[in-house]
């Protein structure tokens, strides 16, 4: 029932140059918890909205927090368009620990490289033996955030240039990353192999799918 409106909100969202990614599948969720739950109504109602604040067994502090912020905004639009909702309290939800950061010894670091080289071909995802090491290896030598490399498109690479271009950070602002020799070789490497296994694909990292 929520559907049309779900579209609505996040047009307007992209409207105001917000690329919403994470909050959009966030709000297909609570589409498909609603037809679940819900099939009848057509109000976001109080017992909905406390329903969808209870924590998940698998969710942490921020991720339960960030669930709920959308629904919270997703209802103050029902509201300013003229639509009865509900808001959750934002008392149902705490922000997460500030995390200290580990810094990772040298020792540390080969360890985990070493790991992630070893990987072994797995016919249920075919490409992740192959991104994996390219993926953190992004992370280490250039500085992106994790959510930034994970949703890199084939056509922000450059790899005659050497060059990433990154849509849409932090702030909303785009800015270029240049590669290193040794990690460029290692993306066009791993570009090459991965065009193999699925020849048209979006994504640089694909899942399973290829998606």
């Amino acid at each position: 029932a929520f559907r049309e409106m779900i579209d609505a909100f996040v047009a307007q969202k992209h409207a105001l140059g917000y690329p919403y990614q994470d909050s959009e599948r966030i709000l297909n969720v609570f589409d498909k918890f609603c037809h679940k739950h819900y099939r009848q109504k057509k109000v976001l109602t109080r017992d909905i909205g406390l329903h969808w604040a209870i924590r998940w067994n698998s969710e942490g502090r921020g991720g339960h927090r960030n669930r709920v912020m959308v629904i919270r905004e997703f209802a103050k639009f029902l509201k300013s368009i003229g639509q009865e909702a509900f808001i959750i309290p934002i008392e149902l939800t705490r922000k997460p620990a500030r995390i200290v950061p580990h810094i990772y010894t040298q020792d540390e670091l080969h360890a985990f490289f070493k790991v992630i080289d070893s990987l072994k071909y797995c016919s249920s995802s075919p490409a992740r033996h192959l991104g994996c090491p390219v993926y953190f290896r992004l992370l280490y030598c250039c500085g992106l955030r994790p959510a930034e490399a994970r949703q890199l498109l084939v056509k922000n690479f450059d790899l005659d240039k050497g060059i990433i271009t990154i849509i849409e950070s932090k702030g909303h602002k785009d800015r270029i990353v240049v590669l290193q020799p040794d990690v460029l070789a290692l993306c066009v490497k791993y570009h090459a192999l991965v065009s193999k296994i699925f020849p048209v694909r979006k994504y640089f990292f694909p899942n399973q799918n290829g998606t």
